[in-house]
């Protein structure tokens, strides 16, 4: 599907920048990392445990993950009439991939995330409904929906306070303001198996805004809540949307290289076009998602 393509496209870009910083950075750290003392996150000398993020110095997290959510909210294409996805038997879990790429030194911090989210299925019409001037259905009729959705997102953000930060007991609690940009993109098809269907799509770009809690704790665990939201009141299209995402991670491998990581996003969106009869998604995302973290 197209969503993949896009989503591989935009992961193996990021790749290749954030492993041309991490080779920069690799010749600097040597000898800092030759002389730095063996410690477990449990003993303190005057430097972090293996799983305490490295805050007086750039590192790079990247979280690649496996994302289950379910679909929910109503779709509307141009000359038809708002239907929910449950109708049309969209609103199953389907497991996608999403990924996230950190880049943090001292307060600052820069982050990339995205997902991609891929529905393509025959089913029965749960209700009546028109899917154009020219396409309508009744309940119990055969219905073949694939709905393409990504989403994208870029922020800057600064750490303004860190109520608390226990050496001796390799414990950090810190709270970032960031902003950016979200983009989304839309594909939705809905029509009748081997038959004509209607069809179309949209691309939406917002500001966000939000704050982060990044937790460390001893023995490699740590955890991160997001939540961010914003909107985009355009003439021609419009976007609203809002986010909470919490994951739970735990570096076990090479000194905290390397670990995994698991969590639960929920993604809510409200897109439209601007037109009165055109293409138009009122609903959310949501669901687990579980994976691996490399640090740098």
């Amino acid at each position: 599907m197209r969503t993949k393509a896009w989503w591989l496209a935009a992961a193996a870009h990021v790749g290749l920048l954030a492993g041309a910083a991490a080779g920069r950075q690799a010749d600097a750290g040597a000898e800092e990392r030759a002389e730095a003392p063996a410690a477990s996150s449990a003993s303190w000398d005057g430097e972090p445990g293996p799983a305490r993020e490295v805050w007086d110095r750039w590192t790079i997290r990247f979280e690649a993950a496996a994302w289950a959510p379910a679909l929910a909210g109503d779709a509307t294409l141009p000359g038809g009439t708002s239907v929910d996805v449950e109708d049309i038997d969209a609103d199953e879990n389907e497991i996608e991939p999403t990924g996230r790429a950190l880049i943090r030194g001292g307060k600052w911090s820069f982050m990339f995330r995205g997902f991609g989210f891929s529905f393509d299925d025959e089913g029965r019409a749960g209700a009546s409904f028109d899917a154009s001037d020219e396409i309508s259905f009744v309940r119990g009729d055969a219905v073949d929906a694939a709905i393409d959705i990504q989403g994208f997102d870029l922020t800057a953000g600064y750490t303004v306070l860190t109520p608390i930060d226990d050496v001796e007991r390799d414990v950090r609690v810190a709270f970032d303001l960031y902003a950016g940009a979200r983009l989304h993109t839309l594909d939705l098809s809905i029509g009748v198996p081997g038959g004509e269907a209607a069809q179309d799509d949209g691309v939406w770009v917002e500001p966000i805004g939000g704050v982060r809690v990044a937790v460390d704790l001893p023995h490699e665990f740590g955890f991160d809540l997001t939540l961010d939201g914003g909107g985009f009141p355009g003439s021609d299209a419009s976007s609203y949307s809002w986010d909470v995402t919490v994951a739970f991670r735990w570096m076990f491998l090479g000194q905290g290289v390397g670990g995994l990581e698991i969590g639960f996003r929920h993604l809510r969106m409200n897109l439209e076009d601007g037109d009165a009869e055109a293409l138009e998604f009122d609903g959310a995302l949501a669901g687990l998602f579980g994976g691996i973290v490399i640090r740098f």
